[in-house]
């Protein structure tokens, strides 16, 4: 790696851009203060207020097998409500996160019909948690279909951005692995980078651009429309490849990734 062509600003700039860097969040926070994603009451930190969170029901076991509806108490290892034995329904197994009341019931609201994309995150650690066992035996996490006149109406399909936001890594640990071995993540080491994140050009013998530094991105992983031979996520593959592969499929013609 090599930080040549880095500029060294004085000081006492240093010190100054500081001090600006802080008088704009705070005034940010005056202009835009964080509130709670329920209530709209300012918070200290990104999440619920207390009163709110106090009033989340999380279902925990335990609870019916089949449909994830909470037990009062403990029948046992197994056991299956009322409903699923008088009803069964077409799937295996559901799981919920929380129970739907007015605090679920606002975020839910404010994320398919308010554009709160910003809740995702959030909501998606609770399903992920809810849902670990059977995503544990899964082979594939798919997000309900969205017909496209409620897709062109929303502009995004609140199950494909929770689905995402469930595979969200926590800052320290791992990548996660939503394709078991075939996912392949990996990282460029041979990027020159501007001071904003652009990327300017490729580490020469003689370093990096003036301006810019080598810095190693964050794990990344491709995802392959055409069959490529190493597979939906391999990291990389000839043009030709691509070419050939995109020649034998109708959609999309392009073959990029």
């Amino acid at each position: 790696m090599s930080d040549l062509g880095a500029i060294t600003l004085p000081s006492g700039l240093r010190r100054a851009a500081a001090a600006a860097r802080t008088v704009l969040r705070t005034a940010l926070d005056l202009a835009l203060p964080k509130l709670c994603a329920a209530c709209r009451e300012p918070v200290d930190g990104k999440g619920l207020c207390p009163a709110c969170w106090s009033k989340l029901s999380f279902i925990t076991r335990p609870y019916c097998e089949r449909l994830g509806i909470p037990f009062v108490y403990d029948p046992g290892p197994g056991i299956l409500s009322m409903e699923a034995i008088a009803d069964p329904p077409a799937y295996n197994r559901a799981r919920a996160a929380v129970r739907f009341d007015e605090i679920s019931r606002a975020l839910v609201h404010a994320l398919k019909y308010g554009d709160r994309l910003d809740l995702a995150p959030m909501m998606g650690r609770w399903i992920s948690q809810a849902g670990r066992e059977l995503l544990a035996e899964a082979d594939a996490l798919v997000p309900v279909p969205l017909h496209w006149r409620r897709l062109w109406a929303r502009r995004f399909n609140q199950s494909a951005v929770l689905a995402a936001a469930m595979f969200i890594s926590p800052k320290g640990r791992g990548t996660p692995q939503p394709g078991g071995c075939l996912t392949q993540w990996h990282v460029h080491t041979n990027l020159c980078q501007s001071r904003f994140g652009v990327v300017v050009g490729l580490v020469t013998a003689a370093g990096c651009p003036a301006g810019s530094t080598n810095k190693v991105t964050p794990p990344m992983i491709h995802v392959w429309f055409v069959p490529i031979p190493g597979g939906p996520t391999a990291i990389d593959a000839p043009d030709a490849q691509v070419v050939r592969a995109a020649e034998q499929v109708s959609s999309p013609p392009n073959g990029r990734a």
